[in-house]
């Protein structure tokens, strides 16, 4: 499902963000990627997502090689995708079901029955009274709940999430992190990047540790 075989990310002045990175992920697995700020984790999510490429090494996430992704392609390999952002990137004029209906939307479905699927989605995240708000009103912890939602709507291949419990108390964290552990039992794969240490030790999924741009550990809690 995802593959990265001696992956280097290398800035001008020989700033090696990521050094010989060695991962793979089978379809349903549930993975942290943790790790100090600077670490690489920003860099490696970024590649997962499609957004920037690899120096040199072998990267496939999907079915798709995205050492050699072309424009035509990008399109495909997002809708195997559900991206959680650590600054959300939702539609602030848009209503939080409207943008939980955004994917489904944009891949033709009706908007009738966009918007059905959202608003049990947003039951979901437990903001099923706040549908008709628009977002640029909702706290960020209501936002981070809608990226959620709009990120597995449309049941992707793989969930990467930013610090999807940034916002949130522990209480409502359980929740979201129940929630994405259960998108692993559809065949939904899962990778969390986070600096809850707690967090992590509670689930005891598989992690894997970066830090200086190298994997410097990879197994369970």
């Amino acid at each position: 499902m995802i593959e990265l075989c001696h992956v280097y990310k290398t800035y001008p002045g020989a700033i090696h963000a990521l050094r010989n990175v060695d991962i793979h992920i089978k379809k349903s697995e549930f993975v942290f990627i943790t790790g100090p700020s600077g670490a690489g984790k920003t860099t490696l999510f970024r590649m997962l997502a499609g957004f920037d490429q690899p120096t040199s090494g072998k990267l496939q996430v999907a079915g798709f090689d995205l050492n050699k992704l072309t424009t035509l392609q990008k399109p495909y390999f997002r809708r195997k995708l559900g991206v959680v952002f650590q600054d959300f990137k939702l539609l602030k004029d848009q209503t939080a079901i409207e943008n939980i209906a955004m994917p489904l939307v944009i891949r033709g479905e009706k908007k009738s029955r966009s918007l059905e699927l959202a608003s049990v989605f947003l039951q979901k995240v437990g903001l099923e009274n706040r549908q008709d708000i628009k977002t640029e009103s909702l706290s960020g912890g209501e936002q981070q709940r809608v990226a959620l939602a709009r990120a597995i709507i449309h049941q992707p291949d793989i969930i990467l999430a930013d610090e999807p419990t940034g916002n949130l108390d522990q209480e409502r964290s359980e929740e979201i992190m129940n929630l994405l552990e259960f998108c692993t039992q559809s065949g939904m794969t899962v990778l969390v990047t986070t600096h809850d240490s707690d967090l992590v030790r509670r689930r005891k999924q598989r992690i894997i540790s970066i830090k200086n741009g190298e994997v410097v550990r990879d197994g369970r809690a």
